[in-house]
């Protein structure tokens, strides 16, 4: 299956990522190091697949990478 992963460098001090695929939610996933990463639940056929990401802060505060 795919991984993704990117740093997060548009959050300062971003805690965690939600991972959307389309307008669903996929996954939060905490952010280590200014990085994270996150592998579908599910193995993917091949095919284009539209996956964005916010970082959110400890004060709640989001923003899209």
């Amino acid at each position: 299956s795919a991984i993704a992963s990117s740093p997060v460098t548009t959050a300062s001090n971003a805690e965690q990522v939600k991972v959307y695929l389309g307008s669903v939610l996929q996954a939060t996933v905490a952010v280590t190091n200014g990085n994270f990463s996150f592998t579908p639940a599910q193995a993917l056929a091949d095919d284009l697949y539209n996956y964005t990401a916010v970082a959110i802060d400890a004060a709640g505060n989001v923003s899209q990478i």
